[in-house]
This record gives C-alpha cells, structure tokens and sequence, in this order.
C-alpha cells in the first residue's frame, strides 16, 4: 500500500477508535476509484481541531481558521479537516467564516463537483450522497446542488470545471455549463495567480483541448483576467488550442498558449509578467519565442547556425522552439536525431566548461577587467563548440589574446 495511504489509514483508526467519525474524502476518493494515484489523502472527520490536535502529539494547526489540523505520521503529513459548513462567501472566493458541524453529508454538501463530494471509510464503504459515482462513471462534471450557488460562492470553481474536464476527458453537464456562462463576469474577481494555477494544471492535462474549449464556449476567457487586456481573436485561438503539440513539455506548451494569444518575442516579457510568470519560466519563455522567430527566417538550419543558438540559449529551449515549429509548419529543416548529435558532439556547452578562466586570460592579455572578457570567452566558447579550436588552455589564451584586441 502506499505509504501516504497507510498513513491516512491509522489515523483514520485512531479517530475510529477514539469514538470519532473519520473517512478519506474530495480528490483521493475520486482518483481511488478511477484507479489513479492521488496526490494527497485528506482526512474529514467529526472531531474538533483542538480534539484532534489533543488526540495526536506530532500535529500542528495549519488551517485552523478552516478547522484543518496536520498530523505527522510516521514520516508523512495527513491533512485532517473537521466537518464544516461554510458562511457568505466574499468576493466570490472566499467564506467569511465556517462553522464546524458533526454530520458528513453536511461536509460533503458544500463542495464544488459530485465527483469530489464523495467519502470512504476504511471498509472501501462509500458514502455518495449526490450521485458522484454515477457522473464519475459517465464522465460528467456537474455541480454539487445548484451549480449557480456554487459558482457564486466561489468564481474559480468555473475554471475548476475546464481543469477537470482536461483532466479526466470529462463534458460539462449541461445545466451546469448553464451556470457557468450565467456566472461567468464574476471571474473578474479572481486574482490572477489562482486562474494561472489552473491554467498550468490545463497545460499539463492528457486534453488541454477540452478545458480551453469549455472556457472559449463559456466565454470564460473573455472575462479572465488578464485576457480581457490582451487582443485577440477566438476563431485563432480556438483553433490553436486545439492542437497543442504533445511532444512539449511544459514550456514549450506554454509558449504555444502565448502564441495562440498572438503573443510576440517582443511582447512575451510584458505578458509573462502581466501572467504572474516567476522570473525562470519568463526567460525561459521568452528563450524559445525568440529562437521561433529566427528559426521561421531559417529555412534549412546547419550546424554552424543550430551550434551557436544551442551555446546561447542551451537544450531545452531549442528542442521545445524545435517541436513547436515542426507543429506549426511540419518542417523544421533538420532531422531530430541531427538536432541531438550537434547538441552531444559539441565538446563544450557553456563557457565554464573552457580550460581557461577569465583570470587567467586578463593576466596573459594584460588589460584591465572588463566586457571584453565575457565578450572573449563566449567567442572562444563558440569557437570550440563548433571545432574550430581544441578545448585546450595554451591555444585557448594566444586566440583569446588576439581576439581581446577587438575591444577596447
């Protein structure tokens, strides 16, 4: 059994057995039953935060506004929340406040989808109250109650909707896509960095199509920020959506969303900002558009034009640009096993791996420091990558000393 699991079952026991109600609930409950692996194993249970706490030595609250309490056991963490109903929810995001209950149904009543409103006990007992199975079995993603309520409640759960549906392969219920474009002006609510979680999640999904065609037939993208800034068109980007290259990994499915939004090597900074973008997925992104805008000029690129981008930009980049052009064009000019030999055949790949260092260059040159010895070092660098010199220090310094004259 997985540890994770074990553990979440001993506690679930030790709750039993301390006279408390205890079952697996939400996302595992859900996945155990498709036959995945889930990512965590939440506990609900009827005891208080303080019974739970008191119930368990190596716990610490970490939610306890929310009524959810950390065990450690053995060596994993198990999230233990106790039965809540939730009140008014502000800014459509969050309650402003929650009260703990002692009844399951009323917990499992105020989640989001029937698919993640079902329990299980530690018998493999199901406790399905609104028909969860059912829709896990079709294939539906359908509100818990009336869907309006929940998406007023909470705006992102919309978004949440699109994500499952990418996730799983899963269509929307019908009055519960209703819903959706009923609500979907309250997104504009949401902060950024929730609807880029969920984003990434869809990016990441088997069928990222089928979560963007849910938010473009909602007209959810229309009101997400930051989208309803950017200018674009939903015939082009429907379409590119639709055909995101499955050969990319994250960043390049990332950049092919960008470009979809007809987002420029010129204008990706501003946007991966504008996205919330850490600075490391910024450049990264920013990378492969600009290695896509030379590779399109290029018609059919040769180891002297591929070995200089590969020492600039290094491999991901270029195999991510590289899989992105063969989907947009179905050509790229050189074969994938070419691309691979030139990257292994280069004796070096950044200027660290020369035999010299820029010490021992300024001391031979004589010159003060200065850009002319990262100026020098790169041409070196690319020289060796290309074969045109050895990796070795003496040839390494007599170029470099001819080439250092070329700065002033």
């Amino acid at each position: 059994m997985d540890p994770r699991r074990k553990a979440a079952h001993e506690v679930i026991q030790m709750l039993n057995e301390s006279g408390y109600e205890a079952y697996l609930v939400g996302g595992c409950v859900r996945d155990l039953l498709l036959d995945r692996i889930p990512n965590d194993y939440d506990i609900a249970t009827s005891a208080t935060p303080t019974e739970v706490q008191k119930l368990f030595s190596r716990s610490f609250a970490t939610g306890i506004e929310h009524g959810t309490v950390t065990v450690l056991w053995d060596q994993e963490i198990v999230e233990v929340t106790t039965f809540r109903t939730e009140g008014f929810y502000e800014d459509h995001r969050r309650p402003s406040g929650v009260q703990f209950v002692r009844s399951l149904r009323d917990d499992l009543q105020r989640r989001d989808f029937t698919i993640n409103a079902m329990a299980m006990d530690l018998d493999g007992n199901l406790y399905d109250y609104f028909d969860g199975h059912a829709d896990l079995e079709s294939g539906i993603i359908r509100a818990v109650g009336t869907a309006k309520e929940r998406f007023q409640e909470d705006a992102l759960r919309m978004i949440r909707a699109a994500r499952f549906s990418a996730q799983f392969s899963f269509s929307i219920d019908p009055l519960t896509q209703e819903a959706m474009v009923c609500c979907k002006q309250d997104v504009k609510y949401l902060s950024v960095e929730r609807i880029m979680t969920e984003m990434d999640k869809i990016l990441g999904s088997p069928t990222p199509h089928m979560g963007f065609q849910v938010l473009l037939q909602t007209e959810l993208f229309h009101h997400m920020p930051p989208f309803t800034g950017w200018q674009w068109d939903q015939e082009r980007v429907g379409e590119r959506l639709t055909h995101i290259p499955s050969n990319c990994q994250r960043a390049g499915k990332w950049v092919w969303f960008l470009l979809a939004f007809s987002t420029t090597a010129d204008s990706v900074e501003s946007r991966t900002r504008e996205c919330k973008s850490s600075k490391k997925d910024s450049q990264l992104f920013q990378s492969i558009m600009e290695i896509q805008a030379e590779w399109t000029e290029v018609k059919e690129p040769d180891e002297k034009w591929m070995k200089p981008i590969l020492l600039r930009y290094g491999w991901e980049p270029v195999v991510e640009s590289y899989c992105i052009q063969q989907a947009l064009y179905n050509e790229t000019g050189c074969k994938w096993e070419q691309l691979r030999d030139w990257w292994e055949e280069m004796p070096v790949r950044k200027v660290t791996d020369l035999s010299i260092q820029g010490n021992e260059l300024i001391s031979v040159v004589g010159k003060k420091p200065g850009p002319w010895v990262k100026g020098t070092l790169s041409e070196l660098c690319q020289s060796v990558a290309l074969g045109e010199i050895p990796n070795q220090k003496e040839i390494l310094l007599k170029v470099g000393g001819q080439i250092a004259t070329k700065y002033s």
